[in-house]
């Protein structure tokens, strides 16, 4: 009796078994594996990342920006994202990190995503943004780093600290200059005639970037793609509905044994005492199991389907615009 109550056990478990949450990783090195005539992404990916363990951030981010110049993987930006943060680069940082989440859209498991969500909530407030104004075409570097040319469509994303600013116009100097970059605020340059105009967030209320329209991005792909929560609320779902059938089966199995248990009783001693003691008792523990378990495993499914209800609603849309970095979300 004792073996055969062990085997229905064991059963319910398989079931209970494939229900389980698989975690999604997420391979960043074998997506980078194509050579390319100009240089070897895998080998600068592999290069950012000894750098990055050597605490060499600047070295590892550009080692990165590099394999992401040749290979442009969307998982690259979570690697340039976490060097240019670690190098304290937080505009560079923030930018990569909101682009992660752009591109990555779906496919990025949950941890990872919630991670990618935490650094960027760490980061906004160490960011502000510049304005500039200039003539067409002018060449706008930002400490030694050409960053676009004007007109900019939005604001630059930039650390918050003290910044060499140039301008130039067809080779020339119409700005040079020092200027501090607060966090989460804007500060604006404008060169006209030349002369230059310098606001800041003290004289207007500007602590966001404003633009005439915001356009929204979906972060799921135009291809509708359930969440891994989503699936396993399914597979959870399921195999509770498939533990339910199985009590049931049980249960009716269990009632034509007892019957025959009533009517054996008078002339077959060995096969009354089999239903006594083995068939009826396992009956029940088969009937009894099924339901434990499709009753925990409707509950996980329906807690599932919640959580990530309440997961889409936080992340369903992102605002994204063109910066001088690239794209900003907010």
């Amino acid at each position: 009796m004792n073996k055969k109550i062990l085997t229905a056990i064991c059963v319910i478990n398989i079931l209970m078994f494939n229900c389980r949450l698989y975690a999604q990783t997420e391979d960043i090195d074998n997506n980078v594996s194509d050579s390319n005539k100009n240089g070897d992404p895998k080998e600068l990916y592999n290069k950012g990342v000894s750098l990055f363990e050597q605490e060499k951030y600047e070295e590892a981010a550009a080692a990165f920006n590099a394999a992401f110049e040749l290979k442009p993987s969307w998982k690259l930006l979570y690697n340039i994202g976490q060097a240019e943060a670690a190098s304290k680069n937080y505009g560079k940082a923030l930018q990569a990190f909101e682009n992660y989440l752009i591109k990555g859209g779906d496919e990025i498991i949950e941890e990872r995503r919630s991670y990618v969500l935490s650094e960027i909530k760490r980061i906004r407030p160490l960011v502000g943004w510049l304005e500039i104004t200039a003539p067409d075409n002018s060449i706008i570097i930002v400490d030694g780093m050409e960053t676009g040319k004007t007109p900019l469509v939005d604001p630059l994303i930039l650390t918050a600290t003290t910044h060499k600013i140039v301008i130039k116009h067809n080779d020339i100097e119409i700005y040079n200059n020092s200027l501090k970059i607060s966090g989460e605020n804007t500060r604006k340059i404008t060169v006209k005639d030349n002369k230059t105009e310098i606001a800041n967030n003290e004289i207007e209320d500007t602590k966001k970037p404003s633009t005439e329209e915001t356009p929204v991005i979906s972060t799921s792909s135009d291809v509708k793609k359930m969440s891994g929560l989503k699936i396993s609320a399914i597979i959870t779902g399921i195999t509770g509905i498939a533990a339910a059938g199985l009590g049931t089966a049980f249960t009716i199995k269990g009632t034509r044994d007892w019957d025959e248990y009533n009517k054996v009783a008078s002339y077959d001693k060995s096969r009354y005492d089999d239903l006594k003691n083995d068939i009826i008792p396992l009956d029940k523990a088969m009937a009894l199991t099924g339901f434990i378990a499709a009753g925990v495993l409707i509950a996980t499914s329906a807690t599932l389907f919640i959580i990530d209800s309440k997961k889409n609603k936080k992340s369903k849309k992102v605002s994204v615009k063109a910066s001088g970095w690239g794209f900003a979300v907010t």
